[in-house]
């Protein structure tokens, strides 16, 4: 119920993110049937804007015999002096097949809009796979990459120097890091390289490092520092965001 409350929320009021760590939702383990995770946070940003902001996200899980299902909704709601200036949100569903224990096939889709970046409307599809590094009990190390079709919708003005619309093919490359320090604590580093296939200077890096402190079950606090890099954006946006977030989880 918590979750169809957060999507119906996040669908209504958003604007979305471009790109999102899925690294971070994938349910740890082999068990079976369905879990989920639900988090606020009051966030302080630099980059585009310098403000406080209230952001909330939420996922569900689904692991089957031989598949994982999940889905992420992600939003972000920002005022400055009673008036509403930010409103983000994002949409993400991932299929994973665990037809092996080291290389295991994946599809997704996603869709989000972004007020701040000047992008109305944006798309993905992509098909790869991904691998485990290391792994034992308590800690994990994997790499994937796939193939990654997107479609943008900016809106700009159009004696902007921009295609209004876009339609590109990028190489999707990530790498993560998960540690379970101890019962209580837990931590991940997960980078994500996606350059054009026609244009390599052209690319989208994603960066988040995760520090999350058990308080008493099922509830957490987290501190996650995001840095999101565009090597070609919009005019008048720039290139880089650094935000710091701080925030309550539940996990179900």
């Amino acid at each position: 119920m918590l979750f169809l409350l957060l999507t119906g929320l996040l669908i209504y009021h958003s604007d979305a993110v471009s790109q999102v760590n899925v690294e971070k939702f994938r349910k740890n383990g082999h068990e079976k049937g369905l879990t989920g995770y639900a988090r606020i946070s009051v966030s302080s940003r630099t980059g585009n804007v310098d403000v406080t902001e209230i952001d909330v996200e939420g996922s569900a899980d689904f692991r089957w015999k031989r598949m994982d299902s999940f889905i992420i909704v992600q939003g972000d709601q920002g005022w400055k002096e009673d008036e509403q200036y930010s409103n983000e949100g994002l949409i993400h569903f991932r299929q994973i097949y665990e037809f092996k224990k080291a290389w295991q096939p994946e599809t997704f889709i996603q869709t989000d809009f972004n007020k701040k970046r000047s992008l109305s409307d944006r798309k993905l599809f992509g098909i790869g796979f991904r691998t485990t590094i290391f792994r034992n009990s308590s800690n994990s190390i994997v790499c994937g990459t796939s193939y990654m079709y997107e479609y943008e919708k900016l809106d700009i003005s159009n004696q902007s120097v921009y295609q209004t619309i876009t339609k590109y093919n990028r190489w999707n490359n990530y790498f993560a890091l998960n540690l379970n320090i101890n019962s209580r604590l837990q931590g991940y580093l997960t980078t994500y390289y996606q350059p054009r296939f026609d244009e390599f200077s052209d690319m989208r890096i994603l960066s988040e490092a995760n520090l999350k402190a058990v308080i008493f079950s099922p509830f957490s606090v987290t501190i996650t520092y995001n840095m999101r890099y565009d090597s070609d954006p919009p005019e008048n946006i720039k290139d880089m965001d650094a935000k710091l977030t701080m925030g309550l989880v539940y996990v179900f």
